[in-house]
């Protein structure tokens, strides 16, 4: 699992571009946002996010976020890891949208070589 330790919270307001507060179980902490992006139709206040603690304790921010819910839709913000889960997603063959795109590339067997690339909002 990627994020086996992933909490849920609250959006409340974006300090910068890099930090956020979050309301997670009733407490408002920092947390690191590693999309610079504006994302003004996704990060309103009390939308739901999910966190991950930080792995560096000593940090000011205590958590990554690493998505947000739109429409019941997880959204994934954390872009190290946008092209890991792309893949996973792909070969479970979660997308049934892309199950006719895809064919293995030449000299491989088994896997398909694919590039992701992701698109700000």
């Amino acid at each position: 699992m990627l994020y086996p330790d992933m909490i849920k919270a609250r959006f409340h307001s974006r300090l910068n571009r890099f930090v956020a507060l979050c309301d997670v179980n009733g407490e408002t902490k920092l947390a690191h946002l590693p999309n610079p992006g504006r994302m003004w139709e996704l990060l309103f206040p009390g939308v739901l996010l999910y966190l991950v603690p930080a792995a560096e304790k000593t940090r000011k921010t205590g958590y990554n976020i690493i998505g947000v819910e739109r429409d019941g839709v997880p959204v994934m913000l954390d872009t190290h890891y946008s092209n890991t889960v792309a893949e996973t997603l792909i070969d479970r063959q979660r997308i049934p949208q892309l199950l006719h795109f895809y064919r293995p590339a030449a000299g491989r067997t088994g896997r398909c070589h694919r590039q992701q690339r992701q698109y700000g909002i």
